[in-house]
């Protein structure tokens, strides 16, 4: 992981890139307009996530997709970097870069495609 870390008078704003960081870079840029609680854009082959709620804590976007791909699961978007806040209050994550995956769609779209309900 490296990162930058810029000192405030009450808190620390880092950029942590971590190892699974590719960036191909691209003229692509293309922003979300799909309904979310984020504001999202999508660039080459990543996809920036400005998190608009923000609050102090662990954030599981991030989190979890670290944890699942060190378990041997191949299939998650790889985590490529992330803002955070740090005060004495503790985390608060600004935004989340993720590799972008071509043709894919999301969990929900999926399942409401491909899931059949019971009535």
């Amino acid at each position: 992981m490296s990162e930058i870390e810029l000192k405030g008078k009450n808190g620390i704003l880092g950029f942590i890139k971590t190892q699974f960081f590719n960036f191909n870079n691209s003229d692509n840029f293309a922003t979300i307009k799909a309904e979310q609680s984020n504001s999202s854009f999508i660039m080459g082959n990543i996809i920036c996530k400005n998190y608009r709620f923000l609050q102090y804590g662990e954030n599981p976007d991030i989190r979890m997709s670290v944890v699942l791909i060190k378990n041997g699961f191949d299939n998650v978007p790889a985590p490529m970097g992330y803002a955070v806040y740090t005060s004495r209050s503790g985390n608060i994550y600004l935004i989340n870069i993720s590799e972008y995956i071509y043709n894919s769609i999301d969990l929900w779209s999926y399942s409401n495609k491909n899931i059949i309900y019971m009535q």
